[in-house]
């Protein structure tokens, strides 16, 4: 690994210093037939931005979230809740969606460059999981659901660029690293207890969280093709991967209800996850809890528009 890491920084530095070949313009005469070359162009081409939109799939995706409950699906429970009598679950991974990116690059010669890019979710799906069944010694019906999406999530993308022209077409790849600079995860709950319920006759409680992480790094890759349409403009498609997992430290009530009533009073009571802790009592939610993984790796298709300076 360390070899590779080596050749490919040799490679990077060597292509750095290495000289483009300025174009040539060939220009003919048209009294005389005859054909020159003129002085090599001075037109500045190294430069380019480019944007686009596409689809992001699951990748490396997951059944259960940080709460044990799955991400996406349905399940029917019986014999005092200790029997699921169906059920259907999905995997998921809360970067899936429509995707819109922006990006400014600069070539060293015709086959290596650096890119910065910033990547929007635009449109992110939003997993949804019901479950009925009956409580604890029968006591009443209840019925629940939960839906959680990464809310509106950034992510800043900087790449080595290598690329060929095949024919009229220019064939390119990227890699690079995956910096998500906002990332924080909205989960609903809605909680319906027919006859009864913990806290009274046809109980309904309705609670949101926003789960953040701390800062991790991610890797991205991306394969596609590009062709000159105009001068200075081509169009590209492109299919690409991002390798991203998120580990929470936080969660924080945004509002928690009880027929109606707001539980969360003042400043928004928040419970702590990480790696390791001591004292920890999970059913009382005291102590640093047990942290898990947050997917959100994906396979993109998107297409777009080129300009080069």
């Amino acid at each position: 690994m360390h070899k590779c890491i080596v050749s490919v920084l040799l490679f990077t530095f060597m292509a750095i210093h290495a000289h483009a070949q300025p174009r040539m313009v060939v220009r003919r005469n048209a009294a005389t037939n005859d054909i020159s070359n003129d002085e090599p162009e001075k037109r500045n081409t190294r430069f380019y931005t480019r944007m686009g939109f596409g689809y992001a799939f699951p990748q490396a995706a997951q059944t259960l979230d940080m709460f044990g409950e799955p991400y996406s699906g349905s399940a029917s429970l019986t014999n005092n809740g200790n029997l699921i009598s169906n059920y259907s679950i999905d995997k998921a991974s809360l970067s899936s969606g429509v995707q819109g990116g922006l990006a400014l690059g600069y070539m060293f010669n015709s086959h290596l460059g650096i890119e910065l890019g910033i990547q929007a979710g635009l449109a992110n799906t939003k997993y949804s999981f019901s479950e009925t069944g009956l409580s604890y010694q029968s006591t009443y019906i209840y019925n629940e659901s939960f839906t959680q999406y990464a809310q509106f999530p950034l992510y800043l993308t900087p790449a080595i660029v290598l690329q060929t022209d095949i024919k009229s077409f220019t064939v390119y790849c990227r890699a690079g690293l995956v910096l998500p600079l906002n990332p924080s995860v909205i989960y609903n709950e809605v909680d319906n207890f027919v006859g009864a319920g913990p806290n009274g006759n046809n109980e309904v409680d309705k609670y949101s969280v926003e789960i953040t992480s701390p800062f991790t790094l991610g890797f991205t890759g991306a394969l596609g093709v590009s062709k000159e349409v105009y001068p200075h403009v081509s169009v590209w498609l492109e299919s690409s991967l991002m390798s991203l997992s998120l580990f929470p430290d936080k969660v924080t009530y945004l509002n928690y209800y009880i027929n109606g009533v707001n539980q969360v009073q003042g400043t928004s009571q928040f419970i702590p996850f990480g790696f390791g802790g001591t004292n920890v009592n999970p059913s009382t939610q005291s102590g640093t809890q047990q942290t898990s993984m947050l997917p959100f790796s994906n396979l993109g298709i998107h297409v777009g528009v080129q300009y080069a300076f």
